[in-house]
């Protein structure tokens, strides 16, 4: 563990300069877990996440990609026929499930 108790002898700019570091190092890691998790999805596959809000995994069918956020329909998790609730969802929740076979059309698959 690092020993923090040094800087409360550092200066307000110190602190600030030390925390913009900091921050943007953060956020170099969520965007590259981001699209790390973004290549294992393609669209038309289904992913799946647990949904703390009804309590239960979701499966989707993967419509939409960008680097926050997969969208897509909801599916049957037996049958994997789509129903009427869509979702948008990081890529890090997401888990693939089944990817679409490789004589279908995969238009629009982005690549992060």
């Amino acid at each position: 563990m690092m020993d923090v108790s040094k800087l409360s002898l550092l200066s307000d700019d110190a602190l600030r300069t030390l925390n913009n570091a900091v921050v943007q190092i953060l956020r170099q890691r969520q965007t590259a877990k981001q699209r790390e998790a973004a290549n294992q999805l393609h669209f038309g596959g289904i992913a799946s996440f647990y949904s703390r809000k009804d309590g239960k995994t979701i499966k989707i069918r993967v419509d939409r990609m960008n680097l926050k956020t997969v969208s897509g329909t909801e599916v049957d998790p037996i049958t994997h026929k789509p129903t009427s609730r869509t979702w948008r969802v990081s890529p890090s929740l997401l888990t693939a499930v089944i990817t679409p076979a490789a004589d279908q059309p995969r238009s629009g698959v982005a690549t992060f």
